[in-house]
């Protein structure tokens, strides 16, 4: 059976006129911490994706929303929720196939500047440029700006795409899934290319050309092990 979905030109008229318990929020990386904070304020809990927030001092502001009005905000990574990921990261973490020497992934791109020259382009009539582009600056429409996770203006291309759920496999398997890195360096000039240590002493380059999109190659003592959403790949096999 196909429901009717009714359709509204912003989220705070939904919120007004339905009775929902909870926001599932799906917009843009650059809309996504301001609908919530929406939600949050008319009374519902929150599940959105990643990237959840553009800046670190957005996350600050809903954080502070959500124990102020005390709700549940939940940020999800789908892989988390696939066995065979979840499979693949505890054989790293427990040591199951040595100790890490290295662990390898995609030097992920950022985002790009819009371009300044860009000249305006009649605007779909069933869009809604102005609510489109939410809390941003406001520019005139162009249809490359649809495109928006490329430009870093709205967010930060592959690094807050595939980079988020490759970085967190990484985190998962090492065991780091509450820390971050102690150490990050450059492995050539120019190129993007960084290395990052963990303090339990994992190293993680992000050197990689080609390779698992949301995920990483570990090397580690006693083989290899390819970790890709919902994909393994091992040398021996495991």
């Amino acid at each position: 059976m196909w429901i009717q979905w009714k359709l509204y030109n912003s989220d705070l008229e939904m919120f007004e006129h339905e009775k929902l318990d909870c926001a599932f929020v799906i917009t843009q990386d650059f809309c996504r911490t301001l609908c919530a904070i929406h939600a949050i304020l008319a009374g519902l809990d929150v599940y959105a994706e990643k990237a959840l927030t553009t800046y670190i001092s957005e996350g600050r502001v809903l954080v502070n929303c959500v124990r102020k009005h005390n709700k549940i905000l939940q940020v999800g990574s789908q892989q988390r929720s696939m066995r065979l990921n979840d499979y693949g990261c505890k054989l790293v973490r427990e040591g199951q196939l040595g100790k890490i020497k290295v662990v390898q992934a995609l030097n992920y791109p950022g985002g790009h500047p819009i371009p300044a020259n860009l000249k305006e382009e009649p605007c779909p009539q069933d869009l809604n440029w102005n609510a489109w582009q939410g809390p941003t600056e406001y520019r005139q429409f162009h249809g490359s700006l649809l495109g928006w996770m490329q430009w870093k203006e709205y967010a930060n291309g592959e690094m807050t795409n595939w980079g988020a759920h490759g970085i967190d496999q990484i985190q998962w398997a090492v065991g780091a899934s509450q820390t971050g890195p102690v150490e990050l360096w450059p492995l050539e000039a120019g190129n993007g290319k960084v290395g990052m240590k963990y303090a339990n002493g994992a190293v993680v380059q992000l050197d990689l050309d080609k390779g698992p999109m949301g995920g990483a190659v570990f090397r580690c003592e006693k083989g290899n092990l390819e970790i890709n959403r919902n994909n393994l790949k091992a040398n021996p096999e495991v």
